[in-house]
């Protein structure tokens, strides 16, 4: 689209890893510092609520806005970052992956805690 010089695409580095739902438990118990007290896969949810693709696209287009604006603000400047999420779910709409249940079975929690009070 040529909105961004490429170097500094090329210098945008977002690692990511996403922990499944046993690693959250762990690392949540593990603390201590909080109890959790309702955990549900939201794919599941999604799926018997009868959930469009559309919705889903909006879901993740959403999710990763919330997670990656800030940082993307820094790095590229504001001025693209809506045209960016404004494109972005045309992208999905070519990725498998949204319906690829084995890709999605750990991805989505729900999870409910509730801070331990100081002994």
């Amino acid at each position: 689209m040529g909105l961004i010089k490429q170097e500094n695409v090329n210098s945008f580095n977002l690692p990511l890893y996403f922990a499944n739902a046993k690693e959250v438990v762990g690392i949540v118990e593990g603390n201590g510092y909080f109890s959790i007290e309702k955990i549900q896969e939201l794919n599941k949810y999604f799926s018997t609520m009868g959930t469009t693709t559309i919705d889903m696209q909006s879901f993740i287009t959403s999710n990763v806005r919330a997670v990656v604006e800030g940082v993307m603000n820094e790095h590229f400047g504001h001025k693209i970052v809506d045209e960016l999420f404004r494109s972005f779910p045309k992208k999905l709409d070519n990725c498998n992956f949204i319906s690829d249940d084995e890709f999605c079975k750990d991805v989505d929690l729900f999870i409910l805690l509730k801070r331990k009070v100081p002994s």
